[in-house]
């Protein structure tokens, strides 16, 4: 289909699906349209009303976002919305990409979810920002499939990502502190270096920063703390190498740093199953799957 007219023609790349642009505004959410775009050098974007409710996630970059007169920093990590009648405009700061994903929905207006930290328009900043961009990821994927079970999925994953931000949010002003951009930075590295880190003081050293120091800013910030979040990333990284029935259980153990005694007892305390049953469970649905007509 053509690209309607509210899509910005001054993108450097996007990937966008669309549903149903006129949809039914008694519904209790639709999603029309979403997607993700790289925004180039001199992207800007200024609107004085939209047809729809829409929230936007910043991946990579930074920039500017003024919404109903109010001008606020946007970087990665920020999710903000805006609606029907709200003015709104986000521009790129100079020699610099920015990267976004966006969901547009509506329906009752406004959404039963606008509770707590959605009350306001001030942008919001997600600390569990790699599970947020999976969701804008997995809506993609389903929008571009299309059809009612896509439109439903879409509407299910757009609600994830507000209850998500009720639970994660950390307000706009301490997002942008040094504090913020160290554990930012810390998280960026034991989720791209998880497999060479084996202790708290492994990661501390490698991030430049105290261990105590590390574990105040997850405290702050997270849910989890800095040893929980690197076994996290190694437990995930195991998972997906059991499913792989030619690799032996010592050798995904010795991938992550562990010996086999150890790797069983902690898979097991993360899983709720020791690795050779985990195995066998994923053996099983394998099976059904290929023989389910």
């Amino acid at each position: 289909m053509e690209t309607p007219d509210f899509i910005s023609k001054k993108v450097l790349a996007g990937d966008y699906y669309f549903l149903d642009l006129d949809p039914d505004p008694r519904k209790p959410l639709i999603v029309v349209c979403g997607g993700k775009e790289t925004c180039g050098l001199g992207y800007d974007l200024h609107r004085d009303t939209f047809p729809y409710w829409s929230i936007e996630y910043v991946v990579a970059g930074s920039g500017s976002v003024t919404i109903d007169g109010i001008s606020f920093p946007i970087g990665p990590g920020t999710l903000f919305r805006y609606g029907p009648d709200i003015p709104h405009s986000i521009d790129v700061d100079p020699g610099c990409i920015l990267e976004k994903a966006f969901v547009d929905f509506i329906g009752t207006s406004p959404p039963s979810w606008w509770t707590g930290p959605w009350e306001s328009l001030r942008p919001l900043h997600v600390p569990a920002y790699t599970e947020m961009r999976s969701l804008f990821d997995s809506m993609l994927q389903h929008g571009r499939r299309g059809g009612p079970n896509g439109a439903r999925l879409c509407a299910l994953l757009t609600e994830q990502v507000a209850v998500l931000a009720c639970e994660e949010a950390v307000d706009v002003d301490l997002s942008h502190s040094q504090a913020w951009a160290t554990y930012i930075r810390c998280r960026n590295e034991i989720e791209t270096q998880f497999l060479s880190l084996r202790t708290l003081a492994d990661v501390a050293e490698h991030c430049h920063v105290g261990a105590a120091w590390l574990c105040r800013l997850f405290s702050r910030f997270d849910t989890e703390s800095p040893y929980q979040f690197l076994v996290g990333r190694k437990m995930a990284f195991a998972a997906s190498r059991l499913a792989d029935h030619a690799t032996l259980i010592k050798e995904v153990a010795s991938e992550i740093g562990y010996d086999p005694y150890h790797f069983s007892k902690v898979f097991k305390k993360a899983t709720g199953f020791s690795p050779e049953r985990f195995r066998m469970a994923v053996e099983r649905r394998t099976v059904i799957s290929r023989s389910t007509p």
